[in-house]
């Protein structure tokens, strides 16, 4: 194992902010072998979504048998206030379409989070209205 030693704190500090989803798809057996795989699927400004992936060993094959979506967000430990994420460029199509279902996911929850924090009477008036 290698340790770094450092005396300089670092410029920031990354938080899970909310566990979006964890589908599990299989069982998960105690005997065999887990790989575990992530990838970033979304940068804002301050924050960040990242999938994580579990496969199996079954019978000499990796099968898919878990899969979570996590929001992290990046704070600045000095003043406790948001810090800024570098933004994220795809360069193939497949990290292009993995960016892409990640905005759709981001905007769901944005949509989510409005529609839950209107009063019900205010919706029902906008029903009726159009």
């Amino acid at each position: 194992m290698i340790q770094f030693q450092s005396s300089v704190q670092s410029p920031f500090s990354i938080v899970t902010a909310l566990v979006d989803r964890i589908d599990i798809t299989r069982r998960i057996s105690a005997n065999e072998d887990i790989k575990m795989c992530g990838h970033v699927t979304w940068v804002g400004k301050s924050s960040v979504e990242s999938t994580l992936e579990l496969h199996q060993l079954r019978n000499g094959e990796w099968v898919h048998v878990t899969e979570a979506t996590f929001v992290m967000v990046v704070r600045d430990p000095i003043n406790q206030g948001s810090s800024f994420v570098n933004p994220l460029v795809a360069e193939t199509e497949e990290e292009k379409k993995v960016l892409q279902v990640g905005f759709l996911r981001i905007n769901i929850r944005y949509l989510l989070l409005i529609l839950f924090s209107i009063n019900m009477n205010t919706i029902l008036q906008l029903i009726h209205i159009s």
